[in-house]
Formats: structure tokens, C-alpha cells, sequence
């Protein structure tokens, strides 16, 4: 009926949260987000999508993050998961904070979530946040592989725990597999370096040798040389020195 009275226009409701990140969130569907973080006092957003929904938040000329600001008067600041992680900023490492009443997330970047967390939790009210009350880790980084859908499961305090348990295993697994394909790869990376270095040195100890036997034989050359032109020089002087006592000889 509302779209017909208004001649095909289509109309996106989005429902009203009172937590700040979770009602941006919603603002920018359909876009997928990861991470919302909120500023209170300059009431403003920044939004962090994959990298591949990144045109889609924004939208044409940036209409969707404008709509999304006159919507929930907050001021938005959207950025891709690559942006986000290449920012230049102090890194905040998980384990370094006990518990302080802010969010205990820790980001793709390293950073703490600096939302404040919600009552009777350690995590702030963003779907991805609450699910890693599931896990031994605050990494959101476990999530990689987590459908939103299951995010969805996962921050379900009421969800089965069958479907729960399936889902952490699954995500836990694919966890330490990517940080030990990473250990890997380093790895494999030093031994080439290893590798590369000891060949360098192998060759610089098989070209020493050669380098000092050149060098000695041109020192020869030059000692060589040397005597001979010292035995000139006195040849030519024995020379020089006997004239006079001839003529001496023949006069007397």
C-alpha cells in the first residue's frame, strides 16, 4: 500500500536499537558490517565493512552513509577492513587490559573495541562482539569464517547449544589452522633466507681464496719487476763509474 501510494518507491525499514553501534549497523543494510566503533562525545561511527562491501555501504556519492546519518544522528565514517588495519595508530594487544567496562574485543588490527561493553557483559552489544562470549579467545579474528547467520547463533544467549558447540568447533579449527599455515609460511620464508644467506657466504669463502692467490701473484709480478729495474740502475752506474779509470789507465 505505502509503496504504491508512493509510485514504486522502495522503502527499507530498519529496526530501532538503543545500542548506538548495532542501530548504525542496521542503518547500512543491506551492507555487511564487522565492526561499528562509537565515539560518544563527538557522536560519531566509524564503520568497518569487508572490503568488497565497501561501495555498497557507501552507496552512489555516498547517499547510503548520508541517509544512514540523518537516520540515527550519528556522523558515519565508513572504511574497508584493508583501510581500517593499514591505519597507523597505538596497538592494543589482547591480554594487556583486565576488564574496565569497555568492550573486550579485540579488533582485526589488533586494537580493543573502545565501545562501552553492555550490562552483565564483557562485550559490547554488536552481534560479532557478544559471539566471542563462546570463546576461550577476544580475537574477532576467529569469526573469519563465521556466516552472519551463525554470528547471529552465536550471540543468541537462547540458542541450542548443540548448534552452538558445532558452530565454536568449527570456528576454532579453522582458527589454529590459518595461525599455523601463518607459522608456516614464516617459516618456510626464514629457511629460504637461511638459505640465501649461507649460499652468499659459501661463495664469498670459495672466491677468497682465488682473490689472494691473484693478489699474490701480482705482487710477484711487482717484486719481480722491482729487482729487475734495481738491477739496471746498477748495471748502468758500474758503467758509468769504470769510464773514468780506463782513460786514467791509457794516459799514464
Amino acid at each position: 500500500m505505502v509503496v504504491s501510494e508512493l509510485r514504486g518507491e522502495k522503502i527499507d525499514i530498519i529496526p530501532y536499537n538503543e545500542e548506538p553501534a548495532r542501530f548504525v549497523a542496521k542503518a547500512l543494510s543491506p551492507a555487511r558490517v564487522r565492526e561499528v566503533i562509537v565515539d560518544d562525545e563527538e557522536r560519531q561511527a566509524t564503520v568497518i565493512v569487508p572490503d568488497d562491501q565497501l561501495s555498497l555501504a557507501i552507496g552512489r556519492d555516498g547517499q547510503n552513509a548520508r541517509l544512514a546519518a540523518r537516520l540515527t544522528g550519528w556522523r558515519v565514517d565508513i572504511k574497508s577492513e584493508t583501510e581500517f588495519a593499514s591505519e597507523e595508530t597505538d596497538v592494543e594487544y589482547e591480554g594487556e587490559e583486565t576488564f574496565d567496562g569497555r568492550c573486550m574485543a579485540v579488533l582485526s588490527n589488533g586494537r580493543r573495541c573502545p565501545n562501552a561493553a553492555v550490562p552483565s557483559s564483557t562485550y559490547c552489544g554488536l552481534p560479532q562482539h557478544q559471539a566471542l562470549t563462546r570463546f576461550d579467545t577476544s580475537q574477532v579474528a576467529i569469526l573469519a569464517t563465521v556466516t552472519d547467520a551463525e554470528v547471529a547463533i552465536l550471540a543468541d544467549p537462547d540458542a541450542d547449544q548443540g548448534e552452538v558447540d558445532e558452530i565454536v568447533a568449527r570456528a576454532a579449527a579453522n582458527f589454529v589452522e590459518e595461525a599455523e599455515e601463518a607459522a608456516a609460511e614464516e617459516s618456510v620464508v626464514d629457511e629460504i633466507v637461511d638459505e640465501a644467506i649461507a649460499t652468499e657466504e659459501a661463495q664469498e669463502a670459495v672466491e677468497d681464496p682465488v682473490e689472494a692467490e691473484i693478489a699474490e701473484e701480482i705482487a710477484d709480478e711487482v717484486a719481480t719487476e722491482a729487482e729487475a729495474a734495481n738491477g739496471a740502475v746498477e748495471t748502468g752506474a758500474t758503467e758509468v763509474a769504470g769510464e773514468p779509470v780506463a782513460e786514467e789507465a791509457e794516459q799514464a
